[in-house]
């Protein structure tokens, strides 16, 4: 199997690729096996299995790749198909198949092993999609995927602006895009303006912190892309929309994204400047690196400095409730999706058991839920798709990663959902895959 790029696929292809751009935010699903979505007489939603209306748009693109590289597989000639090159696509293809199989065995003597094998199977998912995104990394200079871009940015924009200015719900159900319903008061995030106590916008996603991301991401997807002064009126319209939705999410970690990709985008607009764009990305990914494992740090001293505020403190008492758990079980984990089922088990705070969320830290979150033996699994799997690359395609790739990572670096390090939440994931795999394919076109 190559991931070279696919740069003649097929027409509808391309729409259902448009689709779940502009889908990407949406929070639809439909949920099962509910009972078993209980803890302690509490419906936690991290523990449901659910199937989102991207899965549909997901699996269908999977599998027509699939049938388009079985049908080309067989019209290569056999003189092009050596066995040395079969064998060694064999053995790397069973590598990922044995390291699947382990990580499918854990999850199935976890307490709720619906949950978790139900999220290996996303994991897999989002894994074949980025495989998808690479080889089809030509859609992303197409000027519909640039106006599906824009499209989904001004749409979810205007949706958060009408949730805010109504206090309400924009449309009449969940089943229009999975819109939360704002008219139920409880639960709801809320910010203060002006002394009044107002509901954030939510788009149609889950929460304003991941509406606030996706909008980041898809901004500067937007914006890194070449040749975007043909774009001007559409592009400052969209960019000024979801520029004002981002402020009144009110979502730090987004700004910190947002401000840590100018940066980003700058540092590499001198590298390339000055041909060091390797060279400065060594040292940019060893502090991406560092700051990943000294933020937990920085929050135990921000919840130390500021004890009335229950957000450091809640993130301090998370972060330690997950080591506690890893240190448990530090080769395997507790099992994929499971830190709500445990978190009683590694802390006694009232606030922490109440709040019944994930560790707001996804480094820590998967070193507690899969262990040292899962990371390494699934670095495993990255490098054997990456072993599949041309060399120049692997320089390129390679060269991008850490500018990507400093983008990224704020949203995984205080928040949980590019791991626990479908939106997150769509966010680190379309929206990352969008950032860096434009870096590198800028380069060539």
């Amino acid at each position: 199997m190559c991931l070279s790029d696919v740069s003649a696929a097929r027409p509808a292809q391309q729409w259902l690729f448009i689709a779940l751009i502009f889908l990407w935010p949406s929070n639809l699903f439909l949920k099962f096996a509910e009972s078993t979505g209980y803890l302690h007489g509490l419906l936690v939603d991290y523990l449901l299995p659910k199937l989102y209306v991207t899965d549909l748009l997901i699996v269908t693109l999977l599998a027509w790749w699939g049938v388009e590289w079985w049908n080309g597989r067989k019209k290569v000639s056999k003189e092009r198909h050596t066995h040395t090159r079969d064998g060694r696509a064999f053995r790397l293809w069973l590598v990922v198949g044995i390291g699947a199989g382990i990580l499918f065995a854990v999850q199935l003597h976890t307490p709720r092993p619906l949950a978790a094998t139900w999220f290996l199977l996303k994991v897999m998912e989002m894994f074949g999609l980025a495989a998808w995104v690479v080889t089809h990394r030509s859609f992303f200079f197409q000027k519909i995927m640039t106006i599906a871009l824009m499209a989904m940015l001004c749409f979810q924009s205007a949706v958060g602006l009408v949730q805010f200015t109504t206090q309400s719900s924009v449309f009449p159900s969940y089943r229009w895009l999975g819109e939360s319903r704002l008219e139920r008061r409880g639960g709801l995030a809320r910010g203060t303006f002006e002394y009044v106590e107002r509901v954030l916008p939510y788009g149609t996603t889950s929460h304003p912190n991941v509406l606030a991301a996706v909008l980041v991401i898809g901004l500067l997807a937007l914006w890194t892309r070449p040749r975007l002064q043909q774009w001007l009126v559409p592009v400052v319209v969209s960019s000024v929309l979801a520029v004002i939705t981002l402020a009144l999410t009110q979502s730090w970690s987004a700004w910190l994204a947002l401000v840590g990709g100018g940066g980003a985008l700058w540092l590499y607009r001198f590298a390339r400047t000055h041909h060091r764009v390797e060279e400065l990305g060594k040292a940019i990914l060893a502090g991406v690196l560092t700051a990943a494992v000294v933020i937990p740090f920085v929050v135990l001293r921000l919840a130390q400095t500021f004890p009335a505020n229950p957000s450091f403190a809640r993130r301090m008492m998370l972060n330690d409730a997950a080591l506690s758990l890893w240190q448990e079980l530090p080769l395997t984990g507790v099992g994929m999706d499971q830190f709500t089922v445990y978190v009683e088990r590694a802390s006694q705070n009232r606030e922490v058991v109440r709040f019944v969320q994930p560790v707001h830290h996804v480094g820590l979150l998967m070193l507690s839920e899969i262990g040292i033996l899962g990371i390494v699994l699934l670095l495993l799997v990255v490098a054997v798709f990456y072993r599949q690359l041309s060399a120049r395609q692997r320089r390129s790739w390679w060269a991008v990663l850490p500018y990507v990572a400093i983008i990224f670096l704020p949203l995984a390090s205080l928040d949980h959902y590019l791991w626990t939440q479908q939106v997150g994931q769509l966010t680190l795999v379309l929206g990352g895959g969008w950032i860096a394919t434009n870096l590198i076109r800028q380069r060539t």
